[in-house]
C-alpha cells in the first residue's frame, strides 16, 4: 500500500490517504505492543498532518505517543497526555477522534489498574459516545465498565453490565472483554465451573485474534479459578504461560496480577524455592513498571518472606500490599493481602491485631458474597483462636532448611548438600544443626524420614486436590493456547 502510494501524484488528496494509512499502522504497532516501530509512524503521522495543515492528526499523533508513553512506565503523564487529546479533540468537533481518544484512555487506565480515572474516563466518554451515536466504542467502553465495577468491588453491578455488553450486537472485542468481568465475578464467589465458561469463551476470542490484551487477562481468571478450585499446577502452568507470552510480546501491565497468583500456585503445590524463582523472573519484567507493578510485588514478597518464616519481612511487604492494593481499588487482592497479613500477625503471636484483619477481610467477602475469601478468613479466625499455624506442610523448617532436608533424603553428605545449594560447607552444617533441633531429632536418618512423610503428605494432598468435584478442562485449554505460540 505504502509502495502503490508513493507512485501517485504528490496532491493533497495522496498525502490523506498516507496520513490515514499511518495512523492505521500506528494503532497496529501499538495493539502489538511494539513501541519503537509506533514512534516511528507518529513521527511520520506529524510531518504528513503539518504538511496538510490536518488539526485532526496532530492530535491523534499526540494521543497515541501519550499512549507509548504508558507502555514506557510514564503512566499517569500518559493518561494525562490521552485525556488532553480526547477533549481537545471534543471541543473542536473532531467526534471519531474524541470519542476513540476517550476509549483508548479508559482502556488504558484499566490495563494499568487506574480505576479511579479510568472511571472518569468512561463516565465522560459514554457520554460523548451516546450523544454522537457511536456505537463501537460505546461497547468497549461498556465492557470496562463492568471491570471497573468487578474491580472496586460492585460485582452485582459487574456482573450485570458485563451480561448486558455481551448481549448488545457491536464487536467482538467488547463481548470477549465483559467475560472478563462475569467470569471473574463467578470464580470469586466459588463457581469455578461457570467462570471457566466465561473465561474460556473469551480466551477464544483472544487466541484467534493473536492480541496478547486479549488473552492473559481471561487467562488469568483461569489461573485464579484453578488456584481457588485447589488445582494449584494447572493455575501454575497458565502464570508460566502467560509470563512467556508477556515477554515475547513486551507486555507488562497485564502481567501484575499473575504475580501473587503464580507465588500462590508454587506454594500450594509444594513448592516454595520455585515460587521464589518466579517471584524474581516477575520483578525483572516489571521492573519498567514499578508503580503499576509494586502492591503485586510487595503482596507476593511477603507470602515468600512468610513461607522462609521472615515474619517481620512478610509483615511490613504486606503491609504495604494492603495500601497499595487500595490505592489501587483493587478489593479482590486488596482482601486476600488483608487475609495474609492476619496469618503472618498471628504467627507473630499478634492475635488481636491478626483478628482485626481478618474480621475486615470477613465483612468484604459477606458483602461480596465470595465463598472463598469467607472459607479464608473463617479458617484465620480458627487459627487465631487456637493460635498454631499449619499453612506449610514444611513447618517449623524455614524453605532452605526444608530444601537442605530433601537432600538429607537423597543421601546426600553436608559438603555435598553445600555444593548442591552454593552455599558454604558451614553454613550447610550449621542448616543441619538447626533442623535437628526443630524437629527434636538426634540422627541424619531421622530427618530423612520426617521429610519423606511431608513429601507424601503434599503429594497426597495434591493428588486428592485433582480428584476433586470441580474439573477444569486443561486438555481444551492447552490445544486452544497452543494455537497462537
Amino acid at each position: 500500500m505504502s509502495e502503490e502510494l508513493a507512485g501517485l501524484t504528490a496532491d493533497n488528496e495522496r498525502e490523506m490517504a498516507r496520513a490515514d494509512l499511518l495512523n492505521e499502522w500506528t494503532r497496529i504497532h501499538l495493539d502489538a505492543v511494539e513501541v519503537e516501530a509506533a514512534r516511528s509512524t507518529i513521527t511520520s503521522m506529524r510531518e504528513a498532518g503539518a504538511a496538510l495543515a490536518d488539526v485532526i492528526a496532530r492530535i491523534q499523533a499526540d494521543a497515541f505517543e501519550s499512549m507509548v508513553d504508558v507502555f514506557e512506565g510514564g503512566v499517569a503523564r500518559g493518561l494525562d497526555g490521552v485525556s488532553v487529546s480526547a477533549n481537545e479533540a471534543r471541543r473542536a468537533g473532531f467526534e471519531g477522534t474524541g470519542v476513540t481518544a476517550f476509549r483508548d484512555a479508559a482502556t488504558l487506565a484499566v490495563r494499568t489498574m487506574n480505576y479511579g480515572r479510568a472511571g472518569r474516563f468512561l463516565s465522560d466518554g459514554m457520554l460523548y459516545a451516546d450523544a454522537i451515536e457511536q456505537s463501537h466504542c460505546r461497547h468497549v467502553m461498556g465492557a470496562l465498565s463492568g471491570l471497573v465495577a468487578w474491580a472496586s468491588g460492585d460485582w452485582d453491578n459487574a456482573a450485570a453490565t458485563g451480561r448486558q455488553t455481551i448481549a448488545d450486537r457491536g464487536c467482538r472485542r467488547a463481548a470477549a472483554m465483559a467475560r472478563w468481568a462475569v467470569g471473574f465475578v463467578a470464580l470469586g464467589r466459588g463457581d469455578y465451573d461457570g467462570a471457566e465458561a466465561e473465561l474460556l469463551a473469551a480466551l477464544s476470542v483472544g487466541v484467534e485474534s493473536g492480541a496478547v490484551d486479549l488473552i492473559l487477562p481471561p487467562l488469568w481468571g483461569l489461573a485464579e479459578a484453578a488456584l481457588l478450585a485447589h488445582h494449584p499446577d494447572q493455575a501454575a502452568g497458565h502464570c508460566h504461560d502467560a509470563i512467556e507470552r508477556a515477554r515475547t510480546a513486551g507486555e507488562r501491565a497485564l502481567l501484575v496480577p499473575f504475580v501473587v497468583t503464580g507465588v500462590r500456585a508454587e506454594q500450594a503445590a509444594g513448592r516454595p524455592a520455585a515460587a521464589e524463582a518466579w517471584l524474581a523472573a516477575c520483578a525483572e519484567h516489571l521492573s519498567a513498571l514499578p508503580e503499576v507493578a509494586r502492591p503485586a510485588l510487595e503482596h507476593a514478597g511477603g507470602l515468600v518472606a512468610l513461607a522462609a518464616g521472615s515474619t517481620g519481612v512478610a509483615r511490613q511487604k504486606l503491609e504495604a500490599a494492603v495500601a497499595g492494593w487500595d490505592d489501587r481499588g483493587r478489593v479482590w487482592e486488596a482482601t486476600w493481602a488483608r487475609l495474609d497479613l492476619a496469618n503472618c500477625l498471628t504467627r507473630q503471636n499478634r492475635f488481636v491485631e491478626a483478628a482485626g484483619q481478618s474480621l475486615d477481610a470477613r465483612a468484604v467477602a459477606s458483602r461480596l458474597d465470595s465463598r472463598p475469601l469467607a472459607d479464608r478468613a473463617d479458617a484465620l479466625q480458627k487459627l487465631a483462636r487456637g493460635h498454631v499455624s499449619v499453612d506449610e506442610p514444611w513447618r517449623p523448617l524455614t524453605v532452605r532448611e526444608f530444601a537442605v532436608a530433601k537432600l538429607i533424603t537423597a543421601g546426600l553428605t553436608n559438603g555435598e548438600i553445600a555444593a548442591e545449594l552454593s552455599i558454604a560447607s558451614r553454613t550447610a552444617s550449621s542448616h543441619v544443626e538447626h533442623i535437628l533441633a526443630k524437629l527434636g531429632a538426634s540422627r541424619r536418618a531421622e530427618i530423612a524420614v520426617w521429610a519423606s512423610e511431608v513429601e507424601r503428605s503434599m503429594a497426597g494432598a495434591r493428588r486428592s486436590d485433582q480428584s476433586g468435584p470441580v474439573r477444569m478442562r486443561e486438555p481444551a485449554l492447552d490445544t486452544m493456547l497452543s494455537i497462537r505460540r
